[in-house]
């Protein structure tokens, strides 16, 4: 089985691979009201992992404080889930204003000691992805190992 985030407008992404059984609808919550909700302090965050369907920029808008804080996020980075070149652009201008740098996965896996790739170049790297997706681990300006 499988669940994701289902968007007005946008067809679910498992659709194009599983049959879509049902629907359940729960309520949402923004990383920034998610850590207020249970008192916790951005530094108190050392990593955020996110695999949410298409609903990366989202993720990326309500988690300015974690990223301000220099927390990094592995999150997944699939063009068939954007809901086209709108869902890329907001996607990327997200990434622009809270990011300064990206490593790829298959970066990562190769070499665990890759240097990022600036945020600037994330627009050309997302054209040549095509539609397999990947991950990418995106990096804050005050990021600190």
């Amino acid at each position: 089985g499988g669940g994701e985030v289902s968007r007005p407008g946008r067809e679910p992404g498992f659709a194009r691979q599983l049959r879509v059984r049902g629907t359940v609808d729960v309520p949402t919550i923004g990383l920034g009201d998610l850590l207020d909700s249970h008192s916790i302090a951005p530094d108190q965050v050392a990593f955020v992992w996110s695999d949410t369907q298409g609903c990366e920029a989202e993720v990326i808008e309500t988690g300015r404080r974690l990223w301000a804080a220099g927390v990094p996020v592995f999150a997944e980075f699939d063009p068939t889930n954007w809901g086209g070149l709108s869902g890329l652009t907001t996607l990327l201008n997200a990434a622009m204003a809270s990011f300064a740098g990206f490593i790829p996965a298959q970066t990562l896996i190769a070499d665990a000691a890759a240097k990022p790739r600036p945020i600037a170049e994330l627009a050309e790297f997302s054209r040549t992805i095509g539609t397999e997706g990947t991950d990418i681990l995106l990096l804050p300006q005050t990021f600190r190992l």
